[in-house]
Parts: C-alpha cells; structure tokens; sequence
C-alpha cells in the first residue's frame, strides 16, 4: 500500500508540469470544435431556408401557371403564404 501510494506521489510531480499544457490544447480544441459546428450550422440554416423559399415559390408559380385552377382556391392557398 505504501509503494501504491509513493508511486502516485511521483507520478502526480511528473505529470503535474504538463497539466497546463493539456488544459492550453483542450481550449484551443475546444474553441476549434465550436467555430467548426457553428459554420456547419449556420451552412444548414441557409440551406433549409433556401429550400423553403423555392418550394414556396415553385408552389405559387405552379398554382399561378394553373388557369385551371378556381380563383377561390388560389386565394385560399396564398393566404397560407
């Protein structure tokens, strides 16, 4: 038990210099980890809201090409819009 705990003891000193160093690497990784999802996620936000503005637009466009279509059913559907 004795040995077990000098062992720790000098294990403890020889890793105890290089704790800052492991902590300074964990910041900056961590930082790079934060920068890194916040472009992906900002990259899908656009993405989606562009999705959602071309269907709308595909939507009414079709609807519009449509002269088929009753005029109280065209103005139904745009009130969602």
């Amino acid at each position: 038990v004795i040995a077990c705990i000098i062992i720790s003891y000098r294990l403890f000193f020889l890793i105890l210099p290089f704790a800052p160093i492991y902590y300074i690497g964990f910041i900056r990784y961590y930082k790079k980890m934060s920068c890194t999802l916040e472009t992906m996620f900002e990259k899908r936000a656009l993405a989606v809201d562009q999705l959602n503005e071309s269907l709308a637009l595909r939507s009414v466009s079709r609807y519009c090409n449509d002269f088929r279509y009753p005029m109280e059913k065209y103005q139904h559907r745009l009130q969602g819009y």
